[in-house]
């Protein structure tokens, strides 16, 4: 009996202490991680699909429905309604991009410069730029587009 009320101190001690430790965990940065990673994730995603395509039917997916030539090869594509993702497949140059872009606040900007310090994209304010160019102008919200080039000429 005296082991089961010690016990149940101890189990009541530990509780409070997880309790109040809680307020000290930064749950921004977590946020911030988790969108950097479904960013990357899509993108990669996206780019192996359009390969896949690319491999399969020796041509790449058309611009008009490049979503639905993607779906019939059974792939687990993104489902991420909140994010704006754009293909472009240039047949003049011969060149295939992915782009994600997305209106921001500060506070979300940091997991999108976050992707774009990986080197996999160009950073600008418009989709299929070649260059990077600073969003960052002070006023919010900003829209941003991160561009992966799959192919580029």
């Amino acid at each position: 009996m005296h082991s089961l009320i010690i016990s149940i101190i101890a189990i009541a001690l530990t509780s409070a202490a997880l309790y109040s430790g809680i307020n000290y965990i930064d749950f921004n940065s977590y946020d911030a991680k988790v969108s950097e990673s479904v960013i990357i994730n899509d993108m990669y995603s996206y780019s192996m699909g359009i390969d896949s395509y690319k491999n399969m039917y020796n041509v790449y997916p058309s611009n008009a429905s490049w979503e639905d030539d993607l779906e019939r090869l059974h792939l687990m594509l993104p489902n991420d309604i909140e994010n704006n993702y754009f293909y472009n497949y240039d047949t003049a140059v011969n060149s295939v991009a992915i782009c994600y872009t997305k209106t921001v606040n500060a506070n979300e900007l940091k997991p999108i410069k976050e992707v774009h310090s990986k080197g996999m994209t160009i950073m600008s304010d418009s989709c299929f730029q070649k260059t990077n160019k600073n969003v960052e102008t002070g006023t919010y919200p900003v829209t941003i587009a991160l561009t992966q080039w799959i192919k580029h000429q």
